[in-house]
């Protein structure tokens, strides 16, 4: 004849049983989760429009000329560096 088991091996067991799905199951809800809830489908440099929910593009980034380091006297007095073949300023260090 089985021998039973006692009530506190039975709690034991489900809630180990429990603790499995809930291990197995939370990584799955942190995926998908932010991907359902999410607006932001559009691509950098736009935004989503709330009455049409398209995506337009963000006007309220605005670069001035004060801003660009189009040039090598601009470049170097911020201690970036100037890439001479393609005239572009890069990070220091940049590779």
């Amino acid at each position: 004849m089985a021998q039973k088991r006692s009530l506190l091996a039975k709690i034991f067991i489900r809630w180990a049983l429990i603790a499995i799905w809930i291990t197995v199951i939370s990584p799955l809800v942190m995926y998908f989760v932010p991907h359902w809830t999410s607006n932001t489908d559009c691509t950098e440099w736009f935004i989503r429009d709330e009455a049409t929910q398209e995506c337009i593009e963000d006007t309220t980034i605005e670069i001035t000329d004060e801003d660009s380091l189009d040039t090598q006297e601009k470049c170097e007095a911020q201690s970036w560096t100037w890439f001479e073949a393609n005239n572009v300023c890069i990070l220091p260090d940049a590779k």
